[in-house]
């Protein structure tokens, strides 16, 4: 799999949550966004990620051999006078490299008055591990 960062101000701390909960698995294998320029540069996708993201991730899937992409997006606002609480709006989705198909997708939006966007997001991010954990064995269970 490769876990591939779309946009949010705050998606580097929902990437950190799932590479954790994804790396900790005995069946997948993880390239992370840390890693995605480094392979990117390897075989020659970066000019083509500059233009189109998908498309050089995609591509990037197919010459590793991984089976999937997950793109995810996390937005957050902290607490101010006018919002009195902090939110959180994520989403990720799997996309078989294959047939370029969205396989699953989950979107979350919570808010609390005692947490911060970080603690949010990683709360909320065990939620999006549980919908992609039920797409995995869905997927095996296919296959």
């Amino acid at each position: 799999m490769i876990l591939a960062l779309r946009s949010g101000y705050y998606s580097f701390v929902l990437s950190e949550a799932l590479e954790h909960n994804l790396a900790t698995s005995n069946t997948i294998e993880v390239i992370t966004p840390v890693m995605l320029p480094f392979l990117l540069a390897e075989h020659n996708l970066v000019d083509i990620y500059q233009q189109n993201h998908t498309k050089a991730v995609l591509e990037l899937a197919k010459r590793v051999n991984a089976q999937g992409v997950i793109p995810s997006t996390a937005e957050g606002i902290e607490p101010t006078r006018r919002e009195l609480q902090a939110s959180v709006q994520l989403s990720a989705q799997l996309i078989d490299v294959e047939s370029k198909a969205i396989v699953m997708s989950s979107k979350i939006a919570d808010s609390s008055m005692f947490s911060n966007v970080r603690d949010l997001i990683a709360f909320n991010a065990t939620k999006l591990m549980s919908d992609l954990d039920k797409a995995f064995i869905k997927l095996n269970a296919i296959q």
